[in-house]
């Protein structure tokens, strides 16, 4: 089988590409795009060379359904996504692949074994019906842990994640409100968080670019950053991600 992953996280799909010929070595990776524009060109030029795309909802320049407004492909389509499982149930009535984030090395496999067992023609159609229940919102969201309760935050509402005694957790970029998570940071690193808007600035501490307020030099070459919202935790960046931290700052 010959399969394209569409994702724009280079971390998440050296992973994904790794598990995939891990336990399926039969499987050929033919290539690895980032973006919607480079997918609909290659898709318009290379569809007959596929038997599979692996797709990460949202990619650098826009959500990945825009591919298939733009390109009918009649092949089936394994989506990678950090959405819920309830609202996931939309690609279930369509017959639509899925894996959540992070992916799971045996969910991963029951997919394939689904996909091998797959005869009928993918439709168009069901994209469409997915595009019109999901809509056009490429903001990822987090149940996070408050007491007892389970609150929803889209990604944009967290300022920072941090690791304390082993657990992570995300502060609330409106008031600095602090919540537990079930994730470790790597996984929200490679796989669960928008590279151009978050930054591991070091080993225990991730950062939206729009919860900083400003940034000083610190000892030993380093950068401190300020936030918008009070910060318990001293946020300094490891002196060998400043100057990636700058370039990644300015260009996304």
């Amino acid at each position: 089988m010959r399969a394209l992953i569409i994702e724009d996280e280079k971390l998440a799909a050296n992973r994904l590409a790794r598990l995939i010929l891990k336990n399926h070595p039969s499987y050929e990776i033919v290539h690895t795009i980032d973006t919607v524009r480079d997918s609909v060109a290659y898709l318009k030029s290379n569809e007959s060379m596929i038997d599979v795309i692996f797709c990460d909802i949202h990619l650098a320049d826009g959500i990945s359904f825009d591919i298939f407004d733009q390109v009918s492909v009649q092949i089936p389509i394994i989506f990678t996504t950090a959405y819920d499982e309830y609202t996931l149930k939309a690609f279930d009535l369509n017959s639509v692949h899925y894996l959540l984030k992070p992916i799971d090395e045996g969910d991963l496999n029951k997919a394939i074994k689904k996909l091998e067992s797959f005869n009928e023609d993918y439709s168009y159609r069901d994209l469409q019906t997915i595009l019109s229940r999901f809509g056009k919102d490429k903001t990822r969201r987090f149940l996070l842990k408050s007491g007892q309760r389970l609150v929803p935050k889209k990604e944009t509402e967290l300022a920072y994640f941090f690791s304390q005694n082993k657990v992570v957790h995300a502060a609330d970029i409106q008031q600095g409100k602090v919540y537990m998570t079930d994730f470790t940071l790597e996984q929200l690193e490679s796989e669960l968080l928008s590279q151009h808007h978050f930054f591991r600035i070091n080993r225990k501490q991730i950062v939206n670019k729009d919860a900083i307020a400003t940034m000083r030099p610190y000892k030993n070459q380093r950068l401190s950053l300020s936030l918008i919202i009070p910060s318990k935790e001293e946020l300094v960046l490891s002196r060998e991600k400043v100057n990636h931290f700058k370039e990644w700052f300015t260009s996304h």
